[in-house]
């Protein structure tokens, strides 16, 4: 009977976690999924520890796949610029630029979300939040950059020398999730002084620790500018940070906008790009430390 238990839990499990699940819950689900269905390798005795194992993992994973939907939501309202509930396919196209870093035109994204089993009628009227997380949690199927970050692998063979800019850039660059197409030779620089707290150049594998924390705070903050950023170009105008602030509610005049971008903006080209955000967000960090202090 035990077994027969943890059989009907086992498939619930990967019932619960299967489709639009995140790359952490499918590889997760595969794993699941290699084991035998018919629990033949639980014996009645190690029943109970299998259920409770499982019962865990679908709670663990059941609050990631909330987070991630509440993630799309939050977006989905920002581009919902007359908040009547639906996009417009060209607010669908900016924010799947803003969300995947590449363009689509309105022809193939109506064609991508018929495909996925909507009326092409209903798209054209409006994308509904339905259609919209469809369509991205879809995307998450897809084969994407490795995540994974390891220091041989980003040494690249020469790990007793250490990590290098030359790494950096060739790791990271090609990665959007961390804001590789941000990335220059001064801001490489940066980020090894920050990591090291020395002007040696390289990071050494006692510091690798720091240069994941580092990595992990900047996917983040790429998160975060991703959403000010309406139309993908890697700059936040005055408009950008107007209307963002607005839709999340916030009881802000054009001149009080105006005085933030301007304190943010370090170049002083009217624009914030990543490493103004960056920086901006990191001087927000160090005086809230303060004041706590």
């Amino acid at each position: 009977r035990g077994v027969t238990c943890v059989r009907h839990h086992r498939r619930g499990t990967l019932q619960g976690m299967g489709g639009g699940a995140s790359t952490q819950v499918q590889g997760i689900l595969k794993a699941e999924c290699a084991r035998p269905a018919d629990c033949s390798d639980i014996t009645e005795n190690d029943a109970r520890a299998e259920v409770i194992r499982l019962r865990k993992l679908l709670h663990d994973n059941a609050d990631i796949a909330v987070e991630e939907e509440q993630g799309l939501k939050v977006v989905f309202e920002l581009f919902d610029e007359d908040k009547k509930g639906g996009l417009t396919v060209a607010q669908c196209c900016k924010a799947y630029l803003s969300l995947l870093k590449r363009e689509t035109s309105e022809a193939a994204l109506i064609a991508e979300i018929v495909a996925l089993g909507y009326k092409e009628d209903e798209v054209k009227k409006a994308v509904t939040l339905e259609m919209f997380v469809t369509l991205f949690e879809n995307h998450k199927a897809e084969p994407t950059e490795r995540v994974s970050i390891s220091f041989q692998a980003m040494s690249h063979g020469h790990g007793d020398k250490g990590i290098n800019a030359d790494d950096i850039m060739q790791e990271l660059g090609p990665r959007a999730t961390f804001g590789g197409q941000y990335l220059d030779g001064q801001s490489v620089k940066e980020l090894i002084s920050e990591v090291t707290h020395s002007e040696s150049g390289v990071i050494m594998e006692r510091d690798f620790a720091e240069l994941k924390k580092k990595l992990d705070e900047r996917k983040s903050l790429v998160e975060a500018f991703n959403v000010y950023d309406k139309d993908g170009d890697g700059e936040v105008s005055l408009g950008d940070l107007y209307q963002t602030m607005l839709s999340n509610g916030e009881s802000v005049t054009l001149d009080e906008v105006k005085e933030m971008l301007n304190e943010c903006d370090l170049h002083h080209n009217g624009y914030i790009n990543f490493e103004d955000f960056r920086k901006a967000m990191g001087s927000d960090v160090t005086e809230d430390d303060g004041a706590e202090a």
